[in-house]
């Protein structure tokens, strides 16, 4: 069963198991509706600024930022944009040599790999 609020408000799909389950649900599935007419009524009130566009590219209505909660692992970049721990591994310039055996290895999978 899909939530008949969720395909009015062109929503993803919500799929319930039975009317009891979506009964049981309704009270937090239902916080998801509010937060989309919300959106809608805010994308409505939305007016571009006053100005001859000349192509087909337009301003259009941007969401308000959303935190992210503490809990959530964050990656090393989040904070200055800098991603040090890839930078790390890019300064890493040693190359693997590989032993005659490991290439017949390689040759070997990839003559498999193409078959």
């Amino acid at each position: 069963m899909n939530c008949p609020t969720c395909m009015k408000l062109e929503m993803p799909m919500s799929w319930f198991c039975s009317q009891e389950c979506f009964k049981s649900y309704w009270k937090t599935h239902n916080k998801l509706h509010k937060a989309q007419k919300q959106l809608i009524k805010s994308m409505r009130a939305f007016k571009p600024p006053p100005f001859d566009y000349t192509g087909p590219l337009k301003p259009y209505y941007v969401s308000p930022m959303r935190s992210v909660p503490p809990e959530t692992l964050k990656p090393d970049y989040y904070l200055d944009g800098l991603p040090t721990s890839e930078m790390a591994r890019k300064r890493d310039t040693a190359i693997e040599i590989k032993s005659k055996s490991q290439i017949a290895k390689m040759r070997k999978v990839c003559r498999v790999r193409h078959m």
